[in-house]
């Protein structure tokens, strides 16, 4: 009788050891995935804030644009009669839209990044980021790269200058200027994945290599 009540006794504190255990490793598990959540919230803190400069930036360059657009606007309008100030302050006040557009794009896209969803999507919204950027750099190059000499046209306009578009020597300094510049515009998207990275900007490329620590957080 004695040695059944000891075995009874020993089974019930092998059962509240065995509780006792499992209310341990429960709160290890607890402890463990809220370790994890803090470290995969402060993670996402890090890299909205690396993407803050690029959503400023974008800002900036959107207030430029529009700024632009009722600079040039009025220009074109007040030179219909001069042809080739008409053109010039078009396509100025084009390049002003493509600054608004551009910037209006990304600020979006940064805006509506869903830090509370899944790594991966958000992964998938940065990688759209990056190739949009991929994407736009080479119009930006090609129209920067001859913008500059409308954008000569209306200065010397302003300054009083008139020039001479029927003269050889114009003609001959137009065409060779463009030519240079795109030339110099086409050997740097040469240079490949160094040039694209460039476009991309130091901050998204940042901002994903910090979700990419996340993921591999995940999974350990």
């Amino acid at each position: 009788m004695k040695s059944e009540t000891m075995k009874s006794e020993t089974m019930m504190e092998f059962d509240e050891l065995k509780t006792t255990w499992q209310a341990i490793d429960r709160r290890l598990r607890e402890q463990g995935k809220f370790q994890v959540e803090l470290i995969k919230d402060r993670k996402l803190a890090q890299v909205k804030s690396t993407l803050r400069p690029a959503l400023i930036g974008n800002v900036i360059q959107l207030l430029v644009g529009i700024a632009m657009e009722f600079l040039f606007a009025p220009f074109w309008v007040e030179h219909l009669a001069t042809p080739y100030l008409l053109i010039s302050g078009l396509l100025l006040h084009a390049y002003a839209l493509m600054f608004v557009i551009y910037a209006g794009r990304e600020i979006y896209l940064i805006l509506n990044l869903d830090y509370g969803g899944p790594v991966l999507t958000l992964q998938k919204e940065l990688d759209y980021l990056r190739l949009w950027r991929i994407r736009m750099a080479p119009h930006f190059g090609i129209v920067g790269s001859v913008i500059w000499i409308p954008l000569l046209f209306v200065i010397l306009k302003w300054l009083g200058v008139e020039i001479a578009l029927n003269e050889p020597k114009v003609i001959l300094w137009l065409v060779s200027s463009l030519l240079v510049s795109l030339g110099v515009l086409f050997a740097i998207m040469k240079w490949g994945k160094s040039a694209g990275d460039s476009s991309v900007g130091t901050n998204i490329l940042r901002a994903q290599s910090l979700l990419k620590d996340v993921a591999q957080f995940e999974q350990e």
